[in-house]
């Protein structure tokens, strides 16, 4: 093996985009590398499955063995004697009971598929154009190669983040600046609900401040937090104190989160901080108050003055500083 191709050897595929692309369910692929050993994809430091077009080509050999009638242990000890890979060009050879479809061939360079600064360049461009087929394939096909997680992070929020800035210096127009935040959105709008509720999980209550319009912060939040099994009542934006004061009243829940960005939004919390302290000296209990956005790195005292905890800017180290603290409080 020491003259192949690294391309073919490069890991860029996740679960999801292997199933799709070989028709192999992800459970089975699980099941395959579990009991036989044959494919051992990489790990990415969160622990997601990265499969090499190596290992695409083995999962069709296998898959075609399968079709012409063969058990799936057979089918790895043959290719154990084959020295555990079938080649390049196996998975486009027929077969006695079906023609296998040819070896994949990515429409895009392996490090291409796998980069998100390529990734983050073409959706940048997709917006500028203001071209929505453009923008919706290309965030498909990175949730078909990455955790959503991971397109959140890595995608979506640094792609706003380049088109504020393009905004800032005269090189993008508000009109298409209000474009894409309306579009990653609606994106994240899709994933929040799509995401499964779980009834048995830590009750959260996010949102925004009252007259706080940015919202895109607080829907990374409740995306992460409900994939990560909290049930969570999403608010949105502009939450009036005393409307969240009586659904904290009646839902208890164990935290609130909420974003602002704005110190006069941030510093409407303070009723909300007043609220709570007189919930925990009368009841001996209240719900922790979390909260993110710009304004609290420029204005420290603000959470000085809030107590409760600052979960930063990056949702992923939010939800674990969030859950780090929920623990010292059961």
């Amino acid at each position: 093996m020491a003259n192949e191709d690294p391309e073919r050897t490069a890991p860029m595929y996740n679960i999801k985009a292997v199933a799709r692309l070989t028709s192999v369910p992800a459970d089975t692929l699980r099941r395959w590398e579990s009991r036989y050993n044959i494919i051992v994809p990489e790990r990415t430091e969160s622990g997601y499955r990265l499969y090499s077009q190596r290992d695409v080509d083995t999962i069709l050999w296998l898959k075609s063995k399968l079709d012409e009638g063969m058990s799936i242990s057979r089918a790895c000890d043959m290719l154990r004697h084959l020295g555990g890979d079938p080649g390049p060009s196996a998975s486009s050879q027929p077969t006695p009971s079906a023609q296998v479809p040819q070896r994949l061939t990515p429409t895009r360079t392996p490090n291409e598929l796998q980069s998100f600064d390529a990734l983050r360049a073409a959706l940048l461009d997709a917006f500028k154009a203001v071209d929505e087929a453009k923008a919706g394939a290309i965030v498909s096909d990175a949730l078909s190669l990455y955790s959503i997680e991971e397109v959140c992070l890595h995608l979506l929020q640094p792609t706003l983040y380049d088109i504020g800035e393009g905004w800032l210096s005269g090189e993008v127009s508000v009109a298409v600046e209000h474009y894409s935040s309306a579009f990653v959105r609606a994106r994240l709008e899709n994933l929040f609900h799509s995401s499964p509720q779980n009834p048995q999980g830590t009750l959260a209550i996010v949102g925004c401040a009252p007259e706080e319009l940015h919202e895109i912060g607080a829907m990374f939040m409740a995306v992460f937090m409900r994939r990560a099994g909290y049930r969570v009542v999403y608010l949105g934006q502009n939450v009036p104190i005393d409307s969240l004061i009586s659904m904290v009243n009646a839902l208890q829940p164990a935290v609130i989160c909420i974003s602002a960005s704005r110190a006069e939004t941030a510093a409407s919390l303070y009723k909300l901080r007043e609220f709570l302290d007189d919930m925990e000296r009368r009841h001996g209990r209240s719900p922790l108050l979390a909260y993110g956005g710009q304004v609290f790195n420029r204005y420290p005292h603000i959470t000085e003055r809030l107590g409760g905890v600052y979960l930063g800017e990056d949702a992923q180290k939010a939800l674990q500083k969030l859950g780090e603290h929920l623990g010292r409080r059961a």
